[in-house]
C-alpha cells in the first residue's frame, strides 16, 4: 500500500475503515446509495462498499486520475490525465 483512503465517524472523528491505493487520490470521494467511489493516480477506479470501504471493483482506465467523478442518471462520469 502506497497511498490509502479513509472514512471517518462524523461524531468522533475516528477512522471507520481504511483502503490503500498504489498511489495517491486526489479527487474527491462520490457517493450514491451504497457505494463509495474514488479515482487514484494509479489509474484505477475504485467502487468501494460505503458501510465497510470493501473494494466491491476496481477498474483501470489507463492513466492517472486527477478529478473529481459526477454521477447522473445512473451514469459516472470521471477524468483521467492524457499522454
Amino acid at each position: 500500500m502506497r497511498a490509502a483512503f479513509a472514512a471517518l465517524d462524523r461524531a468522533t472523528g475516528k477512522p471507520v475503515w481504511q483502503v490503500g491505493t498504489q498511489d495517491r487520490v486526489v479527487g474527491s470521494a462520490i457517493v450514491s446509495g451504497a457505494r463509495t467511489y474514488i479515482g487514484g493516480h494509479d489509474g484505477n477506479l475504485y467502487e468501494l462498499e460505503l458501510a465497510t470501504g470493501a473494494v466491491v471493483s476496481k477498474t483501470s482506465l489507463g492513466s492517472a486520475i486527477s478529478a473529481d467523478a459526477a454521477i447522473r442518471n445512473g451514469v459516472l462520469v470521471i477524468g483521467c490525465e492524457s499522454d
